[in-house]
């Protein structure tokens, strides 16, 4: 049998890895200025953890990049962030954060994990599943205690079961309007407080970049976040049904 010094890395195995690495770095380097800045220990506690989780990742990535003679991914550094820089974002918005980088480490990690063979590489991706799936928890759980969670919209339960009899029925979302199905509401939630964060990010950071073109970037960022948050909101008040809150 092989063992995995003799089994090389796949494309979907290298891409994954590159990509850890990136994200990881980056959270780094985020989540270390939140961490200076929080003063709620409860917040502070969640975000160090995701901290923790970032730089374990980072660590075993960097290391099976050097077992397999691959150049290290640049990534971020200390020096793409100012850690005491003046406060950007309240406690609630931190925590909201880890919840939407939770969620993205579970979409991320359960679709990369069906193309993973190598034992060692499949061993790390279900460990960051498991991680992401903690962290996820553990900002649901405190965001309801502090009665912060944002929860999506509450729909009539169905009274019978139906069948769809026209093919015509996934263009009537666009053509000849029909209800919204629960996971179309389920989907413009999710879009609404994914760009509602990104709005924020870029609000922040073209407050404080020192590139004009940078500050630029990031004003474009948040006029279409808010062009997308507006489209999927009304989406959602046409069936009477609320947006998610700032």
């Amino acid at each position: 049998m092989e063992t995995k010094r003799n089994i090389q890395l796949t494309s979907a195995e290298i891409s994954a890895l590159f990509q850890s690495y990136i994200n990881d770095s980056m959270s780094i380097c985020v989540f270390k200025y939140m961490q200076e800045i929080i003063e709620d220990s409860e917040i502070k506690t969640v975000i160090e953890h995701a901290l923790d989780v970032a730089q374990q990742h980072v660590e075993i990535v960097r290391k099976i990049f050097m077992d397999e003679n691959i150049a290290v991914p640049y990534g971020f550094t200390e020096q793409d962030v100012n850690v005491k820089a003046d406060r950007l974002f309240s406690d609630t918005f931190c925590l909201h954060y880890v919840k939407q980088m939770a969620k993205g480490g579970l979409t991320t990690n359960g679709t990369i994990l069906p193309h993973i063979f190598r034992d060692d590489i499949r061993s790390f991706y279900s460990k960051c599943l498991a991680s992401s799936l903690e962290l996820d928890n553990e900002a649901a759980y405190l965001l309801l205690e502090k009665g912060l969670a944002i929860r999506p919209p509450a729909i009539p339960y169905p009274k019978k079961s139906e069948f769809i009899h026209k093919q015509s029925f996934l263009a009537g979302f666009f053509e000849d309007k029909r209800s919204l199905t629960s996971m179309e509401c389920t989907i413009l939630y999710s879009n609404i407080q994914t760009n509602k964060l990104g709005e924020a990010l870029a609000i922040a950071f073209s407050q404080v970049a020192k590139s004009k073109k940078v500050r630029e970037f990031m004003l474009r960022g948040k006029e279409i976040a808010e062009k997308h948050i507006n489209i999927f909101g009304s989406a959602l008040r046409k069936e009477n049904l609320p947006s998610p809150m700032t």
